[in-house]
């Protein structure tokens, strides 16, 4: 009963701490766009951890809090580079899918097909085009709304779409060579961003493969009888040294993955 009501008492911590960090009304006010998301100060976290060690340490014993706060630490770490992955996915998506919109709209153009025609066949696949594709149905700016879709993330490559239409739009010169060009940029561009990705694959793998190593000699102790977990859960040094080093590994992995990015941004 007692162990129930610790939980429920941490559980409750938890959520009001993540309320007070982030609040409901501060997401939706985001999302409306009527504010940018605050972000907070250092002293404010560290005040916050200390004093959620000092609230589980009275719940669970100095040990037990310590791993309880490098878990968080690590799984925070876990869910940031997670989030990084996806948002490099979805943005080499966007670059493809600008790719066939290039291609698709240079090869029509060739054939003699009108943009109007095209413009409302890629409009139904991809959502950034059917703006496009208003504004040349009704004589609108189409080169302004090419400009305004590059600004998504992977489809800064459209930028050279909306000058190649504004220059054809006032000259007169042939569109179709000019996308036909550009397709083949991108194209270059998404061969030189896989060769990055190759190369730098192995140092991700092996920092995420350092630090996960520890794990196997948790195993390996408990084999040869010496309780390592016992160590870890019951005593302060254990718990202490455990957590530094977790702390330390995920702080490692981060820093090889900034020395990469900064390595496929170059």
């Amino acid at each position: 009963m007692l162990q129930s009501s610790q939980a429920v008492l941490a559980a409750a911590a938890s959520a009001a701490f993540v309320w007070f960090l982030d609040p409901p009304w501060a997401v939706v006010a985001v999302r409306l766009g009527q504010t940018r998301r605050p972000t907070m100060p250092w002293w404010l976290v560290v005040t916050a951890g200390f004093c959620g060690w000092i609230f589980l340490a009275a719940l669970w014993g100095a040990p037990k809090a310590l791993l309880s706060l490098a878990s968080i630490g690590v799984a925070f770490g876990i869910a940031v580079r997670w989030k990084k992955s996806r948002h490099k996915a979805r943005t080499r998506a966007a670059r493809e899918a600008c790719m066939e919109v290039v291609e698709v709209l240079a090869s029509d153009l060739r054939a003699g097909v009108l943009p109007t025609t095209t413009l409302a066949r890629l409009a139904d696949e991809f959502d950034y085009v059917r703006d496009v594709y208003e504004a040349h149905r009704v004589g609108a700016d189409v080169a302004t709304e090419w400009h305004r879709a590059s600004t998504q993330p992977g489809c800064e490559s459209l930028r050279w779409v909306a000058s190649a239409w504004a220059v054809a739009h006032e000259s007169g010169a042939p569109l179709a060579l000019v996308l036909e060009t550009v397709a083949a940029d991108i194209e270059r561009e998404l061969e030189l961003v896989s060769e990055i990705e190759s190369a730098v694959a192995p140092a991700r793998s092996t920092a995420v493969l350092m630090a996960v190593l520890p794990l196997f000699a948790l195993g390996m102790g408990s084999g040869m009888g010496a309780a390592p977990v016992h160590v870890i859960t019951e005593t302060l040094w254990g718990a202490l040294a455990v957590s530094i080093g977790s702390i330390l590994a995920s702080l490692g992995v981060v820093w090889v993955d900034k020395i990469a990015d900064h390595a496929e941004r170059a």
